[in-house]
């Protein structure tokens, strides 16, 4: 309904936008910056293929989302 809500404010070092590479679905929302941002980027296969190398490295987009997860339920 063109309505614009903050879901999150991030800092430096912050991963974002991973769900479709967990999900293979698209991305729920946009991302705009209020200050200048220099951001790195991961291709689906490319994370597939550190995470088949280091399954260890799956733990921090999950630690992740758990986090937004229980910030969501709280502001519901």
């Amino acid at each position: 309904d063109a309505r614009r809500v903050t879901m999150y404010i991030f800092g430096p070092e912050t991963l974002f936008g991973f769900m479709p590479l967990l999900d293979n679905g698209p991305y729920p929302a946009t991302a705009e910056t209020i200050t200048e941002v220099e951001a790195m980027v991961m291709s689906k296969q490319a994370f597939h293929a550190v995470v088949r190398e280091h399954p260890d490295l799956c733990l921090h987009p999950l630690s992740a989302l758990s986090r937004r997860l229980r910030e969501a339920i709280d502001q519901i």
